[in-house]
């Protein structure tokens, strides 16, 4: 009996090991510097034909950051309105084994310089099976002008909008140049909805309730990138790290670990 306990609760903490989706800090094979991330472990990039649109760069980079690569998006000849840098998810947004699916990633938005001073839009978006916009996060780039590089750097505008709920717009700012961080976590809310929370540097910054998306597979995620003048882009672009989209396992994981000491307590 003792034996059918123990693989029990070793079988439960194999499945919730395994609900992590993904989590890199591209610093280890296949990201070597230079790898265009078009079909790289996963990522695709749409709406642009060049791949060089996205890239994994090497430092230096503001600090702090892990490790010396990080993905570089933005600043090429595009020809399309919008490029969109995802991956595949597949899985149901928060029906899993954890409950929620939380997204994190440190990120720069890197001023323009005088040569191109136009500065673009970037997104965190999420994406449903039929590319149903469950959640986007933008940054909107405050008005230009000829003098980019100002100190301190310049301030992009927060807002967000979903299919799914009424968003928001001017809810916070960033400034440039410099490592920030995004959470984004779903959970359960009702029989049918969805609860959202973003955190900029780990303080919530939005928060809402996603009607009916509680039926809704995550179907991808990544990052969008949509210069202002597709003929004359901004040479501003977003530089990523430690990005993460996990149905988090750690308190399953506890939970198993926890099961597996009381039961051992107690056969002694």
């Amino acid at each position: 009996m003792k034996y059918l306990a123990l693989t029990l609760v070793v079988g439960g903490l194999a499945a919730h090991t395994q609900a992590a989706v993904y989590s890199s800090d591209f610093d280890l094979t296949p990201y070597d510097f230079g790898s265009n991330l078009n079909g790289l472990d996963g990522w695709s990039l749409t709406g642009a034909s060049l791949p060089d649109v996205a890239t994994i760069a090497v430092s230096p980079f503001p600090s702090p950051v892990s490790g010396g690569q990080a993905i570089h998006f933005g600043f090429q000849e595009i020809d399309a309105a919008s490029a969109y840098l995802s991956r595949n998810a597949g899985s149901s947004l928060v029906g899993n084994g954890a409950g929620y699916t939380e997204f994190q990633t440190a990120f720069i938005v890197q001023d323009s310089v005088p040569t191109y001073p136009n500065r673009d839009i970037f997104q965190f978006t999420f994406r449903g099976a039929s590319d149903e916009n469950i959640l986007t996060i933008q940054l909107q780039p405050t008005a230009q002008s000829a003098s980019p590089q100002l100190n301190p750097p310049r301030t992009d505008q927060f807002s967000w909008s979903s299919d799914f709920a009424a968003g928001a717009a001017n809810i916070g700012t960033l400034n440039e140049g410099q490592w920030s961080t995004l959470n984004i976590r779903f959970t359960p809310s009702g029989v049918n909805d969805v609860a959202f929370s973003a955190k900029f540097q780990n303080v919530e910054f939005a928060s809402g309730t996603l009607a009916g998306a509680g039926s809704q597979n995550l179907g991808t995620y990544g990052f969008v990138w949509k210069p202002l003048d597709p003929n004359n882009e901004g040479s501003n672009i977003l530089i990523l790290d430690d990005v993460s989209l996990v149905p988090e396992p750690s308190s399953a994981l506890l939970a198993c670990v926890a099961g597996l000491g009381l039961l051992i307590r107690r056969r002694r």
